[in-house]
């Protein structure tokens, strides 16, 4: 029997002293898709955690087909048919995609596993989702985005009716993002119930039929989803943020990076050149090269043949060091595991890359790392109690601009950017391309690598184009559109599409 219509009312949930929800309430019927928005801390995270049983409300009434029901644990949800996608990665990287598709459920018949069936499956949906992969492989040696696919199969296999999805689209590029749309259409048409979760404005009227705002713990509108991104935005963070992209280009200055004819794994002859001051996008879909191209750059993979020139010195190949050394720095896409020790303060992960320079005698300077951790807080507008506050108590937003201070602080004239904003809200997505800004003003180099269109159609002076490891176009941004981006991205040439 059917869970829905699902009615939540006077949800609340606090801990400590901080009140998560307050009195929130929505509805879900058969058949729809609603969009939940709201900045990092807005209770989004938490009340999806009470609808999957990981987390018990203070108090309020869940009501599924006309009866109030209690979720007591993950597993009662997926007995009442409640399915929760994370954005956070729930998979186990030593194991199979296949294994991680199906662990905790796995299909046997007589104590037998059924391996083929389980490969089957877990390959035909994946391939619904646009990912055509060896199922046996393990998710360590995926992508992020790969991992990202990986997740939201496992979700869509348990047939649920309500589908709940966290950030889905987070490291997808577009033509994934509208595969997984198609999916969505389908559990819509089979009648089935999804609360879509997205910081990306632009996506939700593409499959949503109503947008619930929240804001600081409590429902403050609920919209038809084809209204304008800017007014979710202003009830989102209850002000007006203006030009939501907000690039001031000025005239680049000389050549900072060159890259000429590099392969590597992953690439084959890449070549382009980047200018202080400007901001060069890097596009295309996922697996296309992007990630590949910056361990390359940054001395995490070593190039077959090809050249790196950075201030008009030539290298074969780097290491990490030696690219920091020469002014050339990274933020990787995955904060929380590549970016950041969550198990440090903000100071301790700030000042990491120079703790050397303060420390020649082996007595750490701790007033000379607290003054400069400050000092970045400060020029980073971090949101914190103190430096000594730990990084696991700050929004992603926060946590992001923390990978980025950790990148400036060995004052690099090049920054390579993989995904910037990518799970964060869209007031820190703001207050990050603000940043940007700032850092192209200074003279900044920065090479943008990011699977969200709007992004880099907003943000880039210039965008390069990748398909299956080569660049197939480079565009300027008066004649970069979404369409041509598309386009190429999927290996078309643009005088096939006038």
């Amino acid at each position: 029997m059917s869970i829905l219509p699902l009615t939540i009312s006077g949800m609340t949930k606090s801990y400590g002293a901080v009140r998560a929800l307050r009195g929130v309430g929505l509805t879900v019927g058969p058949g729809e898709c609603l969009a939940l928005v709201g900045e990092n801390g807005a209770g989004k995270s938490t009340l999806m955690r009470i609808l999957a049983g990981e987390e018990r409300p203070d108090s309020g009434v869940l009501v599924f087909n006309g009866r109030p029901t209690a979720v007591t644990s993950p597993r009662h949800a997926q007995e009442l048919g409640i399915c929760l996608i994370h954005q956070e990665l729930q998979l186990v990287p030593p194991l199979s995609v296949v294994d991680n598709i199906f662990l905790g459920r796995e299909e046997t018949r007589l104590g037998v596993l059924k391996s083929g069936r389980q490969h089957k499956q877990a390959t035909r949906i994946l391939e619904e989702l646009g990912l055509r992969i060896d199922v046996t492989e393990p998710v360590s040696s995926l992508s992020i985005a790969e991992q990202q696919l990986v997740e939201i199969a496992k979700g869509l296999l348990r047939n649920a009716e309500l589908v709940i999805m966290d950030e889905p689209t987070a490291a997808l590029a577009p033509p994934e993002v509208e595969r997984l749309f198609s999916v969505i259409r389908v559990l819509i048409k089979n009648g089935k119930g999804v609360i879509y979760i997205s910081h990306r404005i632009d996506e939700i009227s593409e499959v949503a039929s109503r947008v619930v705002v929240l804001r600081d713990g409590s429902v403050v509108g609920e919209l038809p989803a084809n209204v304008s991104g800017r007014e979710v935005v202003k009830l989102m963070v209850g002000r007006d943020v203006g030009e939501f992209y907000p690039r001031t280009r000025q005239p680049p200055g000389g050549t900072a990076l060159e890259v000429r004819d590099l392969t590597a794994p992953g690439i084959s002859d890449i070549t382009f050149d980047l200018r202080y001051g400007e901001i060069l996008g890097v596009g295309g879909l996922v697996g296309a090269g992007q990630r590949e191209l910056a361990a390359a750059i940054y001395g995490r993979t070593r190039p077959s043949s090809g050249e790196i020139r950075i201030h008009g010195t030539s290298f074969v190949s780097l290491s990490p060091l030696a690219a920091i050394v020469h002014g050339l720095t990274l933020v990787p896409e995955d904060r929380r595991h590549e970016g950041l020790n969550m198990k440090a303060s903000i100071a301790e992960n700030v000042t990491l890359p120079v703790v050397h320079r303060h420390d020649p005698w082996g007595v750490l300077k701790l007033r000379d790392l607290t003054a400069l951790t400050g000092d970045l807080m400060e020029r980073f507008r971090i949101k914190a109690n103190s430096s000594a506050q730990s990084i696991t108590e700050l929004s992603g937003g926060n946590q992001q601009k923390v990978v980025i201070a950790r990148a400036m602080i060995t004052q690099p004239a090049i920054l390579i950017l993989l995904e910037p904003t990518r799970g964060v809200d869209v007031g820190a997505k703001f207050e990050i391309y603000e940043l940007l800004n700032r850092l192209t003003h200074e003279g900044k180099a920065v090479l943008m690598i990011s699977s969200d269109l709007p992004e880099l159609l907003g943000m880039s002076d210039r965008i390069v184009v990748l398909y299956k490891g080569r660049i197939v176009s480079t565009l300027n941004r008066a004649e970069a559109t979404r369409e041509k981006l598309t386009v190429l991205a999927t290996g078309q040439r643009l005088d096939a599409h006038p």
